[in-house]
């Protein structure tokens, strides 16, 4: 299970600590739409492919409407994929 970034810890103890509060903690915020997306992209429930459809689906409303906005004001506002 989530073996990557596992690397750095070296304890057997602490990966497996590491691993139980993920898991735990994306079980019980499952019902929150990111976290709920991402546990099952982990579980292998959902394509990972969906995550990246979301982002690029984001980025093109975002490019539609700067294209639309005549007085430019979209610029202000700032679309991360960190927060995808």
């Amino acid at each position: 299970m989530l073996a990557c970034g596992l690397h750095r810890y070296h304890l057997e103890e602490v990966r497996a600590e590491w691993c139980y509060s993920l898991a735990d903690a994306c079980q019980r915020l499952a019902h929150d739409e990111q976290v709920g997306l991402f546990w099952g992209i982990l579980c292998g429930q959902v394509q990972e492919q969906v995550y990246h459809h979301q982002v690029d689906s984001v980025l093109a409303l975002h490019a539609a409407v700067k294209l639309a906005d005549p007085l430019d004001k979209v610029n202000m506002v700032v679309v991360s994929t960190d927060l995808l």
